[in-house]
């Protein structure tokens, strides 16, 4: 958590101030008015049409005055977990973040120590040593200063793989704890929720095949099935709940249509008559869009769309986002897989740290009302408002190490085969699952979504740990473990 220390506070992004007024919204629905912060406030959007808007909008379902989350006409947007927001909310009220940063930090070292506990290396200088080493040469440090739930995909996955470790005996308090991280981890976001799914899937095809001892890798199962499942749940209790209050369920906004759009085969489809068919997204006012973020979030009459656009239109593309994507992946296949492939290698290889330069959210003009003008006075006043970070040596370190690790496996790995097979074994397990979650990491991130650096940065940190592992497994004697690790 050093950076957040130097910087003077914890980092904002945009997503935080959609999950913290997630957490007053729910503070204020169960304590009214009592419960106001200073996150509280109107929608600054939200005001009464003219006759002749209205009927602009209902003739183009465009409209001036954009916002996101519209609970008054029964718009509510998808992707933010309200648990989460309840948790950073709580942050904010009890300590400013500063616990969350804290919680977020003691998290990191118990895995870090659980992690070197699996091949025997739970000894106070490793793993003060290895704090050390990836608290300056990783990501890790800067993700638990972040007010976002980007830390926790990377802790949900390697909670799944300490979980992995056989003969470890664990306190039944550390199972416990190591479950709890999994369920945060895909209570707090979808895609955390879809890497687990795919880490249980193919572990269990492992299984079946012989390759992993069901035995071995009982508890893991269970407790990683068990976790999808109280994720896949959270999602249907929070649609449950969001209907009952606000009488419409919330949807997910039109990722994949923005993406094929901004990729080429969405527009060129719509530009062909949508082939015939009438999704809402080819009714809107075409304007050659080449960017998601644009189509999704600009709010300019001239380039916007989705944010323009009324409840009803919103709505409609949100519903008919897979269909849509659908039909375009059918009208033009080949591009449709080369264009997902290739913004998937560029997610995969983005680990920039640029999260750390807030200069737009120090900014009014540039970052709306989005965030409390207290919190952009705040923010302006850090280095990473001022654009201070040294983000070029950053990125350096953190590309060095990345390819030092992979590096020091390839040579490491052979020699530990021999030497320590139980451990040379655990770690490729390792290697392989953490290989799954990263691809499917930037297939979500770069296909689906957009690639953004932050993506696959936040969960970069376990492959500098398996490296830092098979360090110390290759320096020490197989006597030196205890009896049960592996080594």
């Amino acid at each position: 958590m050093w950076p957040a220390l130097i910087n003077g506070q914890p980092f904002y992004f945009s997503d935080t101030s959609s999950y913290v007024r997630a957490g007053d919204v729910i503070a204020h629905i169960i304590g009214g008015p009592s419960a106001r912060t200073l996150w509280t406030r109107p929608d600054p959007d939200a005001q009464t049409p003219t006759a002749a808007s209205a009927a602009s909008e209902k003739t183009s379902g465009l409209r001036p005055a954009a916002r996101g989350n519209d609970p008054d006409s029964g718009y509510i947007m998808a992707g933010r977990s309200p648990y989460f927001g309840i948790v950073l909310w709580l942050g904010w009220l009890s300590s400013r973040f500063w616990l969350f940063v804290l919680l977020q930090a003691a998290i990191a070292y118990f895995l870090i120590g659980a992690a070197l506990r699996c091949f025997g290396l739970d000894r106070p200088g490793l793993k003060l040593t290895a704090v050390a080493l990836l608290s300056l040469l990783s990501p890790l440090a800067l993700y638990n200063g972040v007010l976002l739930a980007d830390a926790l995909s990377g802790f949900g996955c390697v909670a799944f793989l300490i979980l992995l470790a056989p003969r470890v005996l664990f306190a039944r308090w550390e199972i416990l704890l190591l479950a709890l991280v999994l369920i945060a981890s895909v209570v707090s976001h979808l895609t955390h929720l879809v890497i687990l799914a795919g880490m249980v899937a193919v572990l269990g095809a492992l299984i079946g095949t012989g390759w992993v001892a069901r035995r071995e890798a009982s508890r893991a199962m269970l407790i990683g099935m068990a976790a999808v499942v109280t994720g896949v749940a959270s999602i249907a209790a929070t649609s449950v709940a969001v209907k009952a209050h606000f009488g419409q369920a919330p949807v997910l906004v039109p990722l994949i249509t923005a993406r094929f759009i901004a990729d080429g085969p969405g527009r060129d489809y719509i530009e062909a008559g949508c082939g015939g068919r009438a999704f809402a997204v080819c009714r809107i006012p075409y304007r050659a869009w080449t960017s998601s973020t644009v189509f999704l979030w600009s709010t300019e009459p001239a380039t916007g769309a989705f944010l323009l656009a009324d409840s009803d239109m919103r709505r409609a593309m949100s519903i008919e986002d897979k269909a849509f994507a659908v039909a375009v992946a059918r009208a033009y296949p080949v591009r449709t897989l080369r264009v997902a492939v290739w913004n998937s290698l560029l997610q995969l290889t983005d680990l920039r740290v640029d999260i750390v330069q807030e200069v737009c959210f120090a900014t009014p003009a540039c970052i709306g009302k989005q965030f409390p003008d207290e919190i952009v006075r705040e923010i302006a006043a850090t280095p990473a408002g001022r654009g201070a970070w040294p983000l070029a040596a950053m990125n350096i370190v953190i590309y060095a190490s990345v390819a030092l690790s992979l590096v020091a496996l390839m040579m490491l790995l052979p020699g530990l085969r021999a030497s320590a097979p139980a451990a040379a074994r655990l770690i490729c397990l390792w290697l392989l699952l953490l290989a799954l979650a990263m691809a499917i990491n930037g297939f979500l991130g770069g296909a689906i979504s957009e690639p953004q650096s932050r993506y696959q940065t936040r969960m970069i940190w376990p492959l500098p740990l398996l490296a830092i592992i098979a360090l110390f497994v290759a320096r020490l004697r197989p006597s030196d473990a205890p009896e049960g690790a592996a080594s």
